[in-house]
């Protein structure tokens, strides 16, 4: 694996190129340049290295081809990596927003997470750009600019379990445009980013909108058919997001879910009973009931869908190759924040709906 490891930003292979070490109190690089090997990652590992000014361990490295500062989170190979994916306009950016901001602020303890950004140089970009804007100015995020405009960055997010400190993780988050998911140059520009995913999300826009239709259906199907060549060998978990689900609730009469969203479980998951448990978490046995209700009526809404969705569905079991490996959610980051009819946010997204689980899920799954 350690051959195969690239920079995450020029996407050139690391070993055997010059790095610095980078101390993030510092923000500056410390010594002279060392070559990017398995002896220098078991002494990165060992905290052999410390700035002689702060004193604190030096975990992150800046790579001198590019001059990125890149993380231990980008280059060790002990982790489980996640990645986020979805087509054009399912939500990408706000479904990881504010499931980010849930953990690290909100809900973390309760799914005994321990969520966190390694690099200060990346938190404050992600306070600038996604948390400032939904948080403190109630404004919805700009569409995600296509790649011939700008290139995706990376995002490392570490995630630690609060019971077994032995298990991590590692969220990695390019914020693709939906649109450069279908095409193949790009993807294999990124090749790196989806090999190495043990866990992929892949959001699907509300199924239930009058705007999705079957050329929805088939990008999403596409989007996944030119991607799944890379886990032949390494299958990995897979979590089918529908988003939006807040809009199902002005939905109750459509045809075809007028049943499910009535049934008193649904209706409790969407937080339409004032009596449902919608964020009351109480331990880790309602969390996994929670799960479970979430899963089962995920797959009526699919079989429900005036868009069916069943031959995605079975094309994404064949990959990860086991039926427990791949679950539908259904979710929503924005909820009673945002006002549909203007498209605007009327308050910061403090309410989502059981955006948190499928994470969960995917985690549990994978230790």
């Amino acid at each position: 694996m350690f051959a195969d490891r690239n920079c995450p930003y020029c996407h050139s292979n690391l070993n055997g190129t010059s790095v610095h070490l980078y101390c993030s109190r510092e923000m500056k690089t410390i010594g002279t340049p060392l070559a990017f090997d398995k002896k220098l990652i078991k002494r990165l590992r060992k905290g052999n290295y410390k700035c002689k000014k702060c004193k604190i361990v030096i975990r992150n490295i800046k790579h001198a081809k590019c001059d990125k500062v890149l993380p231990s989170l980008a280059w060790r190979d002990d982790t489980f990596n996640i990645a986020i994916i979805g087509a054009k306009g399912s939500g990408k950016s706000h479904f990881m927003s504010v499931l980010l901001n849930q953990l690290r602020r909100e809900t973390g303890s309760q799914f005994g997470l321990e969520v966190a950004f390694e690099d200060q140089e990346q938190r404050d970009y992600y306070n600038r750009n996604y948390w400032k804007p939904l948080y403190k100015d109630n404004q919805l995020l700009p569409r995600t600019k296509p790649h011939s405009q700008e290139k995706p960055a990376p995002f490392f997010i570490g995630i630690k379990s609060l019971k077994d400190k032995k298990f991590n993780s590692t969220l990695v988050y390019y914020d693709f445009a939906g649109e450069d998911l279908l095409n193949e140059e790009i993807i294999n520009q990124y090749y790196d980013y989806l090999p190495r995913a043990d866990g992929i999300f892949m959001l699907i826009d509300n199924i239930f909108s009058k705007d999705y239709d079957i050329e929805k259906r088939n990008d999403a199907i596409d989007m996944f058919e030119g991607i799944k060549r890379y886990f032949e060998t390494r299958p990995p978990v897979i979590a089918i997001v529908m988003t939006k689900c807040d809009e199902y609730k002005d939905k109750v009469r459509m045809q075809g879910i007028e049943n499910i969203v009535q049934n008193n479980e649904f209706r409790d998951i969407l937080g339409i009973n004032p009596e449902g448990i919608a964020g009351g978490h109480k331990n880790e046995r309602d969390i996994n009931e929670r799960i479970r209700k979430n899963i089962s009526l995920s797959r009526q809404l699919i079989d429900a869908a005036p868009v069916s969705l069943s031959e995605l569905k079975s094309r994404i079991v064949n990959v990860s190759g086991r039926q427990e490996d791949t679950a539908f959610f259904t979710v929503s980051a924005l909820n009673d924040a945002y006002d549909r009819e203007n498209n605007e946010l009327t308050a910061p997204p403090s309410n989502p709906i059981d955006i948190e689980l499928p994470l969960k899920w995917m985690l549990d799954r994978l230790s």
